[in-house]
Formats: structure tokens, sequence, C-alpha cells
């Protein structure tokens, strides 16, 4: 069994910190399963906030094309991801983006630090040692024009 860490920061569309959020649990998976269990939680999460137009975002373009042609077979991996499905029903809008790890150094923070925070949600903040890098997230995220 290895330790999976999941992060996740809800922002609005200027860049405001809405929550964050860090988890673990004790878990024998590949990264794309605990990527597909970051993103079920995630949706979980966001349905219990009462978030109802989300755009959730994956590093991991693996996840993003299982999302984007749903999986037809009996995985367990299958299951994690039709269970995001029937989560997502519970939106008014919600689609999944790719994005470079890069523009997602805030979650991956989280993730790779969540036995640290115990199963923690923070509401309109984040830890202070990321504060840096949601900035950085959202300058990254900014279109830019030559």
């Amino acid at each position: 069994m290895g330790l999976v860490g999941f992060g996740l920061v809800v922002r609005d569309r200027h860049g405001e910190v809405l929550a964050s959020a860090a988890q673990h649990l004790l878990h024998d998976s590949s990264p794309i399963m605990g990527e597909a269990m970051a993103l079920r939680w995630s949706m979980q999460l966001a349905v219990q906030m009462g978030f109802r137009r989300v755009l959730f975002e994956t590093d991991c373009l693996q996840l993003f094309q299982r999302w984007k042609k749903p999986p037809d077979d009996r995985s367990y991996l299958a299951s994690i991801i039709v269970d995001s499905f029937m989560l997502s029903r519970f939106f008014y809008y919600v689609d999944l983006s790719f994005v470079r790890r890069g523009g997602n150094s805030v979650a991956d923070y989280l993730a790779g630090n969540a036995s640290s925070y115990s199963d923690m949600v923070w509401l309109e903040e984040v830890p202070a040692e990321v504060i840096d890098l949601v900035h950085a997230d959202v300058m990254a995220s900014m279109p830019t024009f030559a």
C-alpha cells in the first residue's frame, strides 16, 4: 500500500481563491488511478460546497482523454470515471481541461503534502506557504498578447 495525496484549489473567473483542500489515503494505485480518484473527490467537494458552474483541471493527459471518450470496460478505473460522470449531473456546467503541471502548482503542492494537512478544507484561502504559487498559477493561465 502506498500513500495517495489529493489537492484542490477552487477559484473564481478572476483567479480569487474560493476554497482549497487536501486529502490523503492509503491505496495501491497507478498514477492515473490516483488522478481519477482525485477528480471524483474534487467533484464530491464541489457538490458539497454548492458550486454549480465548474471547470476542473488535470495535468494527467490520460485521464483527460478518458473523460472525453468515456470508458466502456468494467475496470476499477472505469468505475471511478463513471462515478465522476454521475457526479457531473449535479452541476449546471461542468468540464475538464488539460493543463500543464506548471499551471497547476497549488493543487500539485497540496497533493504532495496532503499527509501534513490531515484532510483539511480551507474556505476563501489556501495555506500560507502556497500563496505565491496561487499568484504564479493565475499568471500562468492569463492570456499573453504580442
